[in-house]
């Protein structure tokens, strides 16, 4: 009886060892794809962070030349009214 029990044992901890070798496996498959969508979506991150640190330049120009043609402008408004004037 004592041998049957241990033969069912020995066959359940086989099988229970089979399947968590599978597990670790599968687990480390997942952690391997997991790595690699991170380090993808972390460049692609850095990409968009440098285009957006370009475009917020680029718009500060913008923003600074329009100012000055802005200034040109109100000049420009004040002299021709003061020659409308005279």
């Amino acid at each position: 009886m004592e041998e049957k029990i241990f033969e069912f044992m020995e066959k359940m901890y086989s099988d229970l060892s089979g399947k968590i070798e599978g597990i670790e496996n599968r687990f480390d498959k997942l952690e391997n794809q997991v790595t690699k969508i991170e380090i993808e979506h972390g460049k692609k991150l850095d990409v968009l962070f440098d285009g957006l640190q370009q475009v917020n330049q680029k718009l500060d120009r913008i923003e600074t030349q329009v100012e000055k043609i802005s200034e040109k402008v109100e000049d420009h408004e004040v002299r021709i009214t003061v020659l409308e004037n005279k």
